[in-house]
């Protein structure tokens, strides 16, 4: 009982006031469900991620794609200058075409 006293008389001077809000404001930016001070504050920074975010997702399922079908990144055949006349076709190579007609995303790079 005399530590609920205590508790009581802390928060009754005002030691605790709005702890709990500035707890519940801590983890809302921990759990990414608000925006850190600084992306708040700078509009153009949180435009710059959004933008990021939006070019690096075909990226990403482009490189999963390769990864499921056990398609090489890169070919034999893919070193020194590139030929953007005379590109070499490779088997796996008209398979990531497909792919990349299907994918609009793909397209808007």
């Amino acid at each position: 009982m005399d530590k609920y006293k205590t508790a009581k008389s802390l928060n009754d001077i005002g030691l605790f006031v709005n702890c709990s809000e500035r707890f519940d404001c801590l983890m809302s930016v921990s759990n990414k469900t608000t925006d850190s001070i600084l992306i708040q504050l700078d509009k153009k920074l949180k435009s710059e991620i959004e933008q990021n975010c939006a070019k690096l997702k075909p990226i990403i399922e482009t490189v999963m794609f390769c990864g499921r079908q056990g398609l090489p990144l890169r070919g034999h055949r893919d070193s020194g200058p590139i030929d953007y006349d005379n590109p070499p076709v490779e088997n796996d190579d008209e398979v990531l075409n497909d792919f990349a007609k299907d994918s609009r995303k793909i397209r808007l790079l």
